[in-house]
């Protein structure tokens, strides 16, 4: 999957606008709240079949480790740039 792909994704997720620019460096503390933590939960699960244990879920603090639990479950989202 390409990366701007997955952005598009979490931006939908979080309801964020779209001129909301995300990058692997995005903080999670600064998108989202509970309920985001939810929604994207729901999204990894629904289009990777990606459940996040608890311990990995209070380590994400950016996009880049999010992409980085996909990796080591052997999901690649590739930058296309």
């Amino acid at each position: 999957m390409p990366l701007e792909e997955f952005f598009k994704m979490m931006a939908t997720a979080l309801n964020l606008p779209t001129e909301k620019n995300l990058s692997l460096d995005t903080r999670l503390s600064d998108i989202w709240d509970s309920l985001g933590q939810i929604m994207v939960l729901s999204m990894l699960s629904d289009n990777f079949k990606v459940t996040l244990e608890m311990n990995e879920l209070i380590s994400v603090k950016t996009i880049k480790d999010i992409l980085d639990i996909l990796k080591s479950r052997n999901i690649t989202i590739v930058d296309d740039k």
